[in-house]
């Protein structure tokens, strides 16, 4: 007898939710300098987002990582990197840099006063430029530190080219005398607190990294790169062996608590000593705030793991329609079937096996990029009105965006 990976399914949905409310959020914060700000500042926005920044891409990582491991399982690399490219590259390429973002770029410089005129002009005009195309070419030293792949759609690129730096490595690590090495690593983390054996690599990765060819905290989501490579591959790892899904189980509490501790004490610094203080180059700082980030992202995505794996583990109607309205610029490759359900399934004998019900190119749903589009102009309108001199309160702005996300989704009921 079977059972669907619901939960991660559940995840994913739960997971670009956030990020929408995250997005939203932005312009509020205190001491930031987004792409449009809100001329008065939010204390509780601001908690909210320095706490979610800390775990919800690295979060997204994970999933895709995961999923990966099912898709590979079925695919040829030539047949991967394939399906890599139909499933994240054309989205990415077509609706998003030629539909979504120069709505978003438009109105990022003129908010910030390098272009005044109209849109169609921008658009036809010094949009396909150097300067304000959102897909830097430079491909300089620092290339990988800061620059800019497709503004906040960067996730979608940067995860097609993981795709395809790993996808030999993945299958070497498939061979028969590399998965029983994985089955070892499962057993040895496969224990309360051995979860934390698969944040070493990551804190190294992270502490590795080092400017300036990478920026902490970066325009990647607040992170480094490598270190989304490291969650990438480790995710993978996860994945491989029914050992450390029971591992993430017997782990969410303590997790949960080491990372409630981190993220507290990391908000409690950030109010007193400042963002400054924090970001210092003297390498002891350094070493103990890249070290200290990168534990509590793990710790808040294995807890987020586990208890989405105990309480998420049904199908729902819900589920089905919101895994069709999950925006496809953001969609982890196969962690659904026929864009409605998570194709991973645990069989009795412990072996995963995917099922590929959808055609050989993804179907986009224009919903999806219009609820990316409509998210856009949530935080457009904030900035509209707080030029009349209007304030958008909080229950303004998380109402506009749950409307986006619930409501059409409950008419299809």
């Amino acid at each position: 007898m079977s059972e669907r990976w619901y939960w991660l399914d559940w995840l994913r949905v739960l997971a670009m939710g956030t990020i929408f409310l995250y997005h939203s959020g932005r312009p509020f914060m205190i001491d930031d300098s987004w792409h449009i700000m809100n001329p008065e500042p939010d204390l509780l926005f601001t908690i909210v987002i320095v706490f979610v920044s800390g775990w919800i891409m690295p979060l997204f990582f994970v999933i895709s990582g995961m999923a990966t491991c099912f898709s590979l399982a079925k695919r040829s690399p030539a047949q991967f990197a394939n399906d890599r490219f139909k499933r994240l590259m054309i989205p990415f390429l077509l609706p998003g840099l030629l539909v979504i973002l120069p709505v978003h770029v438009y109105y990022d410089k003129i908010f910030h006063g390098s272009f005044a005129g109209g849109f169609a002009n921008f658009y036809l005009g010094p949009y396909f430029t150097n300067e304000y195309f959102p897909f830097d070419t430079d491909f300089s030293p620092t290339y990988l530190a800061n620059s800019n792949q497709g503004v906040y759609l960067w996730y979608v690129f940067w995860l097609f080219v993981f795709s395809l730096v790993t996808v030999h490595f993945f299958k070497w690590l498939m061979k028969e005398g590399n998965r029983s090495r994985i089955s070892k690593l499962g057993t040895a983390c496969n224990r309360r607190g051995g979860m934390f054996l698969l944040a070493i690599s990551i804190i190294i990765v992270n502490i590795a990294a080092v400017p300036p060819f990478f920026v902490f905290p970066s325009g990647y989501g607040g992170w480094k790169l490598p270190t989304y490579l490291a969650i990438f591959i480790t995710a993978y790892v996860l994945a491989c062996d029914p050992k450390f899904e029971e591992s993430i189980h017997k782990n969410r509490t303590v997790t949960l608590l080491m990372g409630t501790i981190l993220s507290l004490s990391q908000i409690i610094l950030l109010g007193t000593v400042g963002a400054e203080a924090l970001l210092s180059p003297h390498p002891l700082t350094y070493v103990t705030v890249s070290a200290v980030y990168a534990l509590n992202a793990w710790c808040w995505v294995i807890a987020i793991l586990g208890y989405g794996r105990k309480l998420l583990s049904f199908n729902h109607r819900f589920l089905e329609i919101s895994n069709e309205r999950v925006a496809v610029l953001y969609s982890p490759p196969d962690c659904n079937r026929g864009d409605r359900v998570l194709c991973c399934r645990v069989e009795s004998d412990g072996d995963r096996k995917v099922s590929h019900h959808s055609p050989g190119f993804v179907r986009y749903d224009m919903r999806s990029t219009v609820s990316c589009q409509t998210n856009q102009s949530a935080q457009i309108l904030v900035w509209n009105e707080a030029e009349e001199g209007i304030e958008m309160s909080r229950t303004v702005v998380v109402s506009l965006v749950l409307s986006v996300w619930v409501a059409p989704t409950a008419s299809r009921w």
